[in-house]
């Protein structure tokens, strides 16, 4: 069995690829370790946990009822969603925002082109 990849690796190649197409996307400033008061700082400011990887400005091609698409990065194997990753994919999908699951970049890719996006 191949060694799987870091999260950060395969989220560095998803970001690569769609920075490579020209797609207009952020990744908010969560994760990380970080000294308690700029945490709590960043909190103040905004940074809320369980928010996606990867944010998708760019409505996808193949679907333009979908307004704004976020990606959660995993890796390949291994890897579960938080409990505030569960919960806040949830609030987003209930306000019709596009929410996926990649489990390392290639299945990221895949999903991503069947929105139409490098298509």
């Amino acid at each position: 069995m191949r060694e799987c990849p870091p999260e950060s690796v395969e989220h560095v190649r998803l970001a690569d690829w769609l920075t490579f197409l020209g797609v207009v996307w952020f990744h908010p400033p969560n994760g990380d370790l970080r000294n308690p008061r700029v945490a709590k700082r960043l909190q103040r400011m905004g940074v809320v946990a369980g928010v996606p990887d990867i944010i998708v400005l760019d409505a996808p091609p193949a679907r333009p009822d979908v307004r704004l698409v976020m990606v959660e990065v995993k890796r390949q194997r291994g890897g579960s969603l938080t409990k505030h990753q569960r919960i806040f994919h949830e609030l987003a999908r209930e306000r019709g925002i596009m929410v996926l699951v990649a489990r390392g970049c290639d299945d990221g890719i895949r999903q991503l082109r069947e929105l139409g996006f490098g298509a």
